[in-house]
This record gives structure tokens, sequence and C-alpha cells, in this order.
């Protein structure tokens, strides 16, 4: 990458008077009355000036009619400040309770007499003199009494000075005081150390095996994840001796989105390694479960009865069941009489379904219980309590078979189930509710008992049919009711079949797509746990500074808070750290920092799925969410937000029509006030930090200076800006104030104005200072910095000439200018081209920009536009181990281990969607959206076209370099591949040629992978659409190969979506609700990480053939578009595409 230059300033064009376009007025009389004298003052004036100031300033009056925060001599701060001092010894809560005794006191008219005035301070020990009560009688007693509440109101006012210890904790916020960062491993470290502590105090265990099978069962979509109430379920319901903070705090840890599901293997994991390391320091405790289970074994009491009651009971049983019998049979013949008649009267009408077998056997069992009613009432009653209190025993039973623990609609027609178990659990349970009458209604056991019977019909279809079924007419029509639900919703979903002829299958609509199967497939017991390794988020590349302003922030702790896609990153230069916050739903669009740098506030777009745009305030130590904003009430997104100095009041705007104005209290999340702008354009708005209820807002042909009534709950326009004779501009981009109160603004046509003390007129300015609009404006010590489109950065000194004491200019290919920051010795610039530079800045000197340069590598680059392409680069020689590609034309290498960005070529006016790289990056293989392919040669900071040639007129999708480099495959929109090769000519050059094409595919290719080897002379190709189907051919003849077996096959790459070994992703929750985006296998050649269109990002175990298996999923994008694992390392790299967001995730 070029060196970074610098323009010094002595080439910038100079300000020019302000004399040359506006008329020249003095503040004093002009005593001179020849018109010659005059003109020759004001040439001489001029040839002795080399830096024309820009103007003089003018004694402005305070137009906005403004009081100071607290002034000393006002009356009314004294009165209360006398007040103070009598109600120093006494507590808020005394103050509240002589205002509850005035309430009890009071009349129809809210007043209270002047005898139950003293009575209430009598009562709750105030003294006060009567000089003070005097005061408060003449100022608050009226015709019909005093007004105890303005005087309560009065009171407190006046004890919020009484500098009382109480008094001053309720004005500062504890909770915003930072505190000591902990990094993610002594966090980790902290909660293993606390779960061995227990383990050890407690003398128990963790059985890991009974948990696992029961997190399993609970996660019907197999991501690894399962809802935080039911991890709290289960683990009260195991008896997991974890309870209490402790267990809070894991469950927190193992929520890494903080969205309310549980990573239950991460969660298992833990307690695996307490349990492991305590077994190493105790090895007594590691007999624990061997001793449990021993305990459990106990004997049936049954077989403890003496042979005389065993024989007493079966006599019992035989007879009750001689009566019990007769009475069946008595009911039985009087009811098929009296259908004989219904029918013989009515025989159009069809027969009346008859009640099922076991609801007849629970009534007839009814008089038996009743018989040992006075023997068992207490036992029944017990066992009626803890059913009672137990929920649903379908819910919490678990599987004891493999079979069971799949869902429903996943178990083979192959497999066996015994009803009879089902069956006589059910009668059981149905027994014991039976033993109380009122419990259970007949209906509800007969629906009870349909439920049961349809489970284990659609568990196997062959289980033989039971005795006491019910009759078949409503099961049918229930069951054919649940199938076509259930066909409505698979229909759209992929897979339907598994085996068929042989292969397996996957069906998508009514298209069906067939894959071989693996070698033993049917003898291969896949492990369907997710893997033992995880992913975590470990680098973000980007920044957004092509759209929004006012986004980069320096906060208490010295982190430098921007923001990208999702995601708001807090990035420590002194560590090279990064820490993220991730709780936003949609990209964000600003950020606000309040005046105690320790809490933040960021807004949002609006999205899909109602996602409704909103602000949420956070803390900076902890990234915890204070509260959430405007929920349901921005439209669009959320524009602008400021907080006001020294208070938790933020403002903000929305993006709808009218530019919704609010106001909030972040520190309660309740709105004050709102109001509308009403304009097209909202470009930034702020705080005067002098007066701190005064809000400027900048658009398009506005600018408004808003006064806050927090009392009232109003927020008012108080002035217009008056320009008098100064040219006025189409936007005012940017805006910010000094110490003083001065506001300064800068806009479109280059130009900077000041507006003296919170006041709406100009009182000096800087005309074209940039060579085109201002995008932002920095005061600081004095000094006045400003950035532009023109990619200039200038300083100025803060005087009455606004003289210019520096300038740099950033690299053309970094764009504009868009925000400028100041951090310790070091000035930071983020680009419209989503990069943050940084130079040295020494705030000590006169003039900290002269004779200054850039540094060699940026803090973070990435791209502004619509990011498709990436390629991992094994043994870089340019720099970086992976590449990537967008549609604003620029290339960008990283190094993942350093986590910096290496080098950026553009190339205007390409359109990359894809790249590929040989091992070395000095050969680059890229697909354009308007067909052409282009291979370009790196050679040291110069580049050159090996070959550039449009091949068709649809987009390329995806472009793959052969094993050997000497070939280019390229996948269109079109259908077809594209193959390139290099020739041999007999002059010696190489050059590379069109070989071939090959047509096959019913969608656009979006997946190539090459055979390691070559098979008969040639390296077989695999490709694949979005249709989906997947094609194998041959690379020397592009001749398709229909018999070609797949799975025996090493390849190159894993790009391809559709493969064997990756068949159980396609059963995945993942993969049946979303579009699968994107796959890759790591080098090692045990994980396969999937990205699909709703942002998940899934890691499951490679190969992965069967349905069922689990896995772990992350929210990452809105959508993945691209996922790779960086060779021979520990990260994976996924690309959001309209995000422009670059995520490297690191395996842990």
């Amino acid at each position: 990458m070029p060196a970074h230059q610098n323009t010094s300033g002595s080439a910038r064009s100079r300000v020019k008077s302000a004399r040359s376009n506006t008329s020249w007025k003095r503040n004093q009389q002009d005593n001179v009355d020849d018109k010659d004298t005059k003109r020759n003052v004001r040439t001489t004036d001029k040839k002795l000036r080399k830096t024309p100031k820009a103007t003089e300033l003018i004694e402005v009056p305070n137009t906005l009619n403004k009081e100071p925060i607290q002034d000393v001599n006002d009356p009314e701060e004294k009165a209360l400040q006398n007040m103070a001092e009598h109600l120093r010894d006494y507590s808020r809560q005394r103050l509240r309770a002589v205002h509850m005794s005035l309430r009890h006191y009071s009349n129809v008219e809210l007043r209270v007499s002047q005898k139950d005035l003293g009575q209430a301070f009598q009562e709750n020990h105030v003294k006060l003199s009567n000089r003070v009560v005097q005061l408060l009688l003449e100022r608050f007693e009226d015709q019909h009494g005093v007004d105890f509440e303005k005087m309560y109101r009065y009171l407190t006012d006046a004890h919020t000075r009484s500098g009382r210890d109480s008094v001053m904790a309720l004005q500062s916020r504890n909770d915003l005081i930072p505190r000591p960062e902990m990094t993610s491993e002594e966090k980790d470290n902290d909660l293993l150390a606390r779960l061995e502590d227990l383990l050890v105090r407690s003398n128990t265990f963790f059985d890991l095996p009974e948990l696992r099978e029961a997190f399993q069962y609970k996660d019907r979509d197999k991501t690894g994840r399962i809802e935080k109430s039911e991890m709290f379920d289960i683990c009260g319901r195991r008896n997991v001796p974890v309870y209490g903070a402790l267990l809070k705090a894991l469950v927190k840890r193992c929520d890494g989105d903080n969205n309310g599901m549980v990573s239950w293997p991460e969660f298992l994991s833990f307690l695996e390694k307490a349990q492991e390391t305590t077994w190493k320091k105790h090895p007594e405790m590691a007999e624990l479960p061997e001793q449990a289970k021993k305990a459990q074994i106990q004997a049936d009491p049954i077989v403890e009865l003496s042979e005389e009651t065993k024989s007493k009971l079966i006599g019992k049983l035989l007879s009750k069941k001689a009566s019990l019998s007769k009475v069946r049979n008595a009911k039985k013949k009087e009811e098929s009489q009296a259908n004989a008649k219904e029918q013989v009267k009515d025989t159009d009408k069809k027969p009346e379904i008859k009640k099922p077998e076991i609801k007849k056997d629970a009534i007839s069992e009814e008089p038996d219980k009743k018989q040992e009613k006075t023997s068992t009432e207490k036992v029944v009653n017990q066992e009626q309590t803890k059913t009672e209190d137990r929920p649903n025993p379908q819910e919490e039973v678990l599987p004891k078979s493999k079979t069971e623990e799949l869902p429903r609609n996943e178990i083979k027609a192959g497999d066996t189930v015994k009803p009879e178990v089902t069956n006589q659990s059910q009668a059981e349970s149905t027994v014991k509710t039976e033993d109380k009458a009122t419990a259970v209604s007949s209906d509800a056991k007969a629906q009870k008992h349909t439920e049961s019977k349809k489970k284990v019909e659609t568990e196997n279809k062959t289980a033989p049919a039971e005795a006491n079924q019910e009759s078949p007419e409503p099961v049918s029509k229930k069951e054919d009711d649940s199938k076509q639900v259930t066909e409505k919703k698979d229909q759209p979903n992929h897979v339907t079949e598994e085996d068929k002829d042989g292969m397996l299958c996957i069906k998508r609509g009514d298209q069906t797509i067939k894959l071989p199967k693996p070698a033993n497939y049917d003898q291969l017991e896949s492990t369907l746990d997710p893997p033992q390794e995880r992913l975590t988020l470990d680098w973000v590349y980007g920044y957004r500074g092509n759209d929004c302003r006012s986004n980069i922030h320096v906060l208490g702790n010295d982190d430098v808070v921007y923001f990208v896609s999702k995601i708001a990153v807090l990035y420590d230069r002194t560590s090279h750290r990064q820490r993220h916050y991730r709780e936003h739903t949609e990209d964000i669009k600003c950020v606000a920092v309040h005046s105690n740098l320790s809490m933040v506030a960021s807004g949002q777009f609006a999205g899909k799925d109602n996602i409704s745009a909103h602000i949420r305030i956070w803390r900076v130590d902890n990234l915890q969410t204070m509260c959430v904003l405007g929920e349901g009430m921005f439209k669009k997104a959320v524009m602008s937000l400021s907080f006001a100095n020294g208070q938790d009041m933020l403002a903000a705007v929305d993006n709808s029509l009218e530019k919704k104005l609010t106001l909030w209290d972040g520190g309660s999340g309740t709105l004050i006030a709102e109001t509308m702008i009403n304009t097209d354009v909202i470009c930034d708005i702020h705080f005067n930090p002098k007066y701190t209820d005064l809000l400027v807002s900048t658009g398009k042909e506005h600018i408004a200076w808003w006064k806050v009534y927090r009392n009232s709950g109003t927020i008012q326009s108080v002035a217009q800006p008056e320009y008098e004779t100064y040219l006025r501009a189409k936007f005012v981009i940017c805006l910010t104030h000094n110490d003083k109160g001065d506001l300064i603004t800068g806009d479109s046509n280059g130009t900077i104005y000041v507006w003296g003390d919170g006041g709406n007129k100009i009182t000096n300015f800087i005309k074209h200072a940039h060579d085109g609009p201002v995008f932002t404006l920095l005061y600081s010590k004095g000094l006045l910095l400003s950035g532009g489109r023109d990619g200039m950065v200038y300083c100025w000194t803060w005087n009455k000439n606004m003289d210019q004491s520096g300038s740099l200019q950033i690299p053309r290919s970094e764009g504009g200018v868009r925000m400028v920051q100041i951090h310790n010795e070091t000035l930071l610039i983020g680009t419209t081209m989503n990069s943050m530079l940084s130079s040295f800045f020494p705030a000590s000197k006169q003039s900290p920009m002269t004779d200054v340069t850039l540094d060699a590598i940026p803090i973070t680059q990435g791209h502004f536009d619509d990011l498709r392409g990436i390629a991992c680069v094994p043994a870089s020689e340019v720099g970086g181990d992976f590449v990537t590609a967008g549609l604003d034309g620029i290339i960008c290498w990283f190094d993942s281990n350093r986590r910096d960005p290496v080098c950026k070529l553009v190339l205007k006016g390409q359109q990359f969607l894809c790249i590929d790289s040989n091992p070395s990056g000095k050969l680059i293989a890229l697909g354009t959206k308007d067909g052409h392919v282009i291979l370009i040669k790196i050679e040291g900071e110069s580049s050159s076209d090996a070959f550039n040639k449009k091949i068709c007129k649809d987009r390329i999708d995806t472009i793959n370099f052969s094993p050997d480099y000497q070939t280019v495959a390229a996948g269109s929109h079109d259908q077809s591949v594209y193959v390139f090769s290099v020739q041999q000519k007999d002059d010696g050059s190489t050059p590379w040629e069109f070989v071939g094409k090959f047509n096959g595919h019913n969608g656009p290719v979006n997946g190539l992978d090459f055979s390691c080897e070559k098979q008969s002379g040639s390296y077989l190709v695999k490709s694949c659409s979005t249709k989906p189907d997947i094609q194998y051919w041959r690379l020397d003849d592009q001749t398709s190969m229909a018999d070609c077996d797949s799975t025996s096959i090493q390849w190159s790459t894993h790009h391809c979506k559709l493969d064997s070994h990756v068949y159980g992703l396609w059963w995945s929750k993942q993969a049946q609700e979303n579009d699968v985006n994107c796959i890759d296998v790591n080098s090692s050649g045990n994980l396969v990480a999937m990205g699909d269109s709703n942002g998940y990002l899934s890691l499951f175990r490679y190969p992965c053939t069967k349905r069922g298996a689990f896995c772990h999923t992350y929210k990452s994008h809105t959508s993945i578009q691209k996922v790779l694992f960086v060779y021979g390392k520990i990260f994976v790299v996924t690309i959001g595409g309209n995000d422009s967001c670059i995520l490297q995730w690191r395996i842990v």
C-alpha cells in the first residue's frame, strides 16, 4: 500500500477576508471623514496582514434570555440555602413522614391550618424556629390554608443543598462508577474456582450424563441452546448442587448473546472441568457416583410381605374382579338394547360413538377404591398432592431409549417401540387421577387417552392395536388433521425422506436431491453431540463512516468507542484489545457518550419482523444494558443523539417525515418531552455545555435553537439563525461547542461559522475553510480542528483571525474525513471509506499539526459497500492471511494473528463479488458484477492485470483456482461454469485463455470445489447452484460424470453446500427455516461451519452424515454471505454482505 502523503499548510490557499463579499462594519465611530483616507487605510491594512482575519468580533446581546444554572446573588437561591441550614439535621425520611402527617390533616382543598402544621412538625420531632415557620407561612398560606404540597417540594429542594451524606449519595450515580475490568479468562477461572469450592464443601458431584440427556431432550432444534427458564428448571429438578448467585452467574456466562438462550454444552463443560479438577485434588471424591448408585438400590416392598398377607390380598382382588365383571356385563347388555332401539327408530343417523374402555375400567374400579378408602386414604391424598404440584409428566419424563430422544417426526419407520410401556404408564396416571372424583372430568381423560394413542401410532405405525382403543372414526379424523397441519408446515422445508434406492435424499418443494451414501454409512455410528470446540468473537474489522456522523468517542477508561453493523466496539489501544456490545438487533446508526464518560447511548435502525428502531443506554465497564428507550415510537431509524452536560437528559431525533425530536431521562428511562422539527434532513444535534437547557439542531436549510422546560415537560424552538449579509448554505452538516458556550457550525459550502455565547448571530467565520463540505469539527484547548470531503484536516487557532496552524491530508483511497477525535497524544481520523487512521498529535505544542504524518498501519479498515468475496492466503508474501473484495472495488488484506489490516488496493469502477488467491498471494482471481474475470499480479507495491475479460452478461458469483494454480473456474449467474487456464505459446509467453464451459445446472452456480489429485489425468470439479443441485465433471473436457463416487474423493476445498459428508446439516433447524448461504471445513477436517440467511453461524462436527446432530449457534450478521476457516489457524471469518462488516471468531 502506498505510503500516506502529507500536504503542508503553506500549499493551501489562505482564508479570504470577509470584506471581499460583505459590508464592512466598525464598532466605534470613524473620525476620518475623507473617503480617500479611508481607502488608503484599508489598502495599507491588507498589505501588512499575511493572513487576513475572517471578521471582526461583534458584541451580540443575549437574544435567548437565558439564565445561568445557579446565581449566588439570586434571592431565591439565598432563601433555599438558608432553609437548607435548618434542615441539615433531618433526613429525607423525616421530611416524608411530615408530608404524610400533613396529608392526614388536610381538607378537601389540600390545605392545612397553622395549628395542624405545627402539630405535624411536633409529631415527627422536627424543630424549626418561629422565624422559619413564619417564612413558610408567608410563602405558602392563602385564604384556604397552607398549601403543604408546594411547601414539601420547596423543603425537599432546599434539603438537596444541605450537604448530608444521604443527599450526596442520592445526587451521585454510584452505579455509574467504573469498576475494575476482568478479562473473560479471569471470569471463567473465578467461576471454576467457585464450582470447585462448592463440590468440596458439599462433598457432592455432578451427574453429567443425566444432565446431558435432559438438555438434549429439551433442545428440540439441535442448536445447542435452550431457554434460560428451562435451564433453571432442569437444574432444580435434577438436584444439581449449583444454585443462587453462582447458578445465575454461570447461566449468564453461557448466554453469550444475552438473548435468554443458554449454551448447554458450554454449561456442561464448566461443570465437567470443575469436577475433573476437584477429583484430581481430592481423589476420594471420585468414588461418590458409585456410592450413590449403591445407595439407590433397595428391595421391592412387595417381596418383603409374608405369604399369608400375599394370599389375603390376592383373594380380595379376585373377589373384586368377579363383582366388577358382573356389573360390566349388565351395563353392556343395557347399552346394546338401547342402541338397537335407537337404530330401529332412526336408521339414517350414525351409531353413537362408544366411550373408550379405559374410562369404563376406571369407573368400574371406583367402587373398589371406595372400599379401600379407609386403608389408603392418606397415601392417595399424598400422591394426589404430588401429582398436582408436579408439571405435565410428558414434559418431564425423559425417554429411556435413543429412539425416543429424537423428535417425533424423526423416528424411523423401521424402529420398534413397545406400546405396552407407554400405555401402562398412561393407565397408572389415569388410575391415580381417578382417585379424586372432582379432579379430572371424563372428557379430559378420554382426550388424554386419545393423545397417548396418537403418540404411539406416530412413533411406530406397525405397533399392534390395543384392546382399549377408541372408535376409529374420530381418531382417524384427528390424525388426518394433524398430518395436514404438519405437511403444511413442512412444505417449504427441506427433508421428507432419508433413504431411497440406496441414496440420501433431500427434498425441497417439488425437487428431490440425491446424494450417494458414504462408505459403511449404515454401520457408521456418528456422534450427535455438538463439538467440544466453541467460537467466541475475537475481532471486528471495519468502521461505519460512510453514512454516519459523530461516531468516534473517547471514554473514561481510555477506550475508544465506535460502531459497525450491529456491534459497538470498545478498543483499547494500549493492549490492542477489543470488547463488543452486541445487544442491538439491527445496524447501529448513532452513538452519544454521557459527560461522566462511563455511559453510552446508541440508536439503531428498524428492521424486518417488526423490529423497531430504539435507543439502548449501557455501561462501559460491564457492557450491561441499563434501559431501552423508544421501542415502537421511532420510525425507520434513530438519526442523532446527544447528552446534556452533567445530566442524564438525552435528546434523540428519528428519521420520520416530520423528524420527531424527543427528550429522555437516561436514568429512569422516562420520556420528558417531544416535538416535531419538520425538516427534510437532520444532520446533527448538540446540547450547549454552558446552558444545559439549550439544544441546537442542524440539517438541510435548517439550524434551530430549542429550549427545554423540564418542569412543564415541553421543548420549544426559541430562535432561528440571523445570517444578515452572510451566505446561507443548503446543508448545515456538523456542529460543536466550545467551553464558553459558543456554537461552531460547518456547512456544505465549506464555511465555518461561530455563533457567540449561545446566541443566534454570527460573531466570527472562516470562509472557504475546505474545498467542499465540512464534515466534522472539534474544539480542544484553544484549537479548532476541521475535516472535510476534500480529505484535509486543518488546525485553526482560536482568535479573531482564526489563523491556520497546520494541516494534514489523508490518501485519496480513503475518501473524505468523516470524524476527528483526540486520544491522548494521538489524532484519530475516521474516513468516508470506513477506515480509521491515526497520527501523532502533541497537544502541548502551539502548532501540533506542523510536520506530522499518518501512521503506517491504520487502526482498522474495511469496505463501504456490499461485501461478498473472501479468500484465504496460506503462505502470503504480500502480508496477511486472508483477503476480501467488495462491490466498492476495494481489495483488503488482513492478518488474523496480529488482528491488523495490512494493505488496501482500490480499483475504481469495479464491483467484485468473489475472490480467490494462490498461496503466496501474488496472484488473485476476481469475479465482477458485470461478468468480468480479472487476474491481478501483485509485485511489491505495484499491481498489473494478467487477465481481464468479460465472459458473460450475468454476474460471476464464485471463482476458484485449481490445486496446481494453472486453471481458474468461474461460476456465473447464467448457470454455467467458465474455465480458463495458462497456455504455453511458441514465443515462450504464458497467457491466460478461455478453454471451455460446463453447462448442466438448473440455477446460478454459487459453489466450486476441486479434487486434491487428478483422476485419469484430469482434476474433478464439484459444483452446486442455488436451486440447489450438484454436478460432478472433469476439468479437461468439461464433461459430466453421472456415476462419480464422490465419497471416496479428497477435495481441496469444501465450498459446495450439497455433499454427503454434510448431509446432517440439512436436517438442522437453521437449514430448514432459512437458506444455507455458505459452508466451510477447517484444515484439520473435524469441524464444519455453516452460515444462513438469518445471520446465524452454526458449528458442527465433521463429517456430519446423520440427522439429529447438535451444534453451537451464534448470532452474527443480518445475513452471512461467506464463512472461512483461516488455513492452519484457530480463526473463523464471516462477512455479512450489506453491513460491510468482517467478524473474526476464535476457536476455543
